[in-house]
């Protein structure tokens, strides 16, 4: 699913919860991997009852379900819609950005009320090993992600990846850095 293909059924979820209230049971199916975890957090605040990922057997399929009869939808979804698709989609920055702005951008993110507290991202400090300094490491930095940052603080090169759980850290650095992390002493 692109980007406007999640705002559209957004929307539409947003509507029929508004609409018809909480008896109403909406579930969402995955077709392939194509949702990120923003995605499908913006699909519950916005009234789905769950998302069923795209290999869940048929058999747990129905059982999940099965689930959700007879249960209210009792979490609030706000009157405009707007309110949760910019509180719940990734920052709009990327890359490089100056200290004031990146501190800016990640306490707002850290203040959302509307994301959950152990789903906003991850931050990590890294020291360059001696001979490199950090303006070098900063650039072999290649965010591909919209709401990944990055500021120099410390002689550190200092990330903020939203959205990402520690234990994806690793992957996700391997993705940022075309060399091996190798060239950092130490991860704070």
């Amino acid at each position: 699913m692109q980007n406007n293909q999640i705002e559209t059924l957004a929307r539409q979820i947003h509507t029929l919860r508004r609409q018809r209230g909480s008896a109403l049971k909406i579930i969402v199916r995955e077709n392939n991997t194509s949702l990120r975890a923003t995605d499908e957090r913006l699909l519950l605040g916005c009234g789905a009852n769950m998302v069923i990922p795209w290999n869940a057997p048929l058999s747990r399929c129905l059982t999940l379900i099965e689930s959700v009869q007879g249960q209210q939808f009792s979490r609030h979804v706000p009157e405009d819609i707007s309110t949760l698709l910019s509180m719940t989609q990734p920052m709009k920055l990327r890359g490089y950005q100056k200290w004031d702005t990146f501190c800016d951008a990640v306490g707002n993110m850290m203040n959302n009320t509307l994301l959950p507290a152990d789903g906003k991202g991850v931050m990590v400090a890294l020291r360059p090993v001696p001979g490199i300094r950090v303006e070098q490491a900063l650039t072999l930095c290649r965010p591909n992600r919209t709401g990944d940052i990055m500021t120099i603080g410390d002689n550190r090169l200092v990330l903020f990846l939203s959205f990402c759980r520690v234990n994806d850290l690793d992957t996700a650095l391997n993705h940022i850095f075309p060399l091996p992390t190798g060239i950092f002493s130490r991860t704070v």
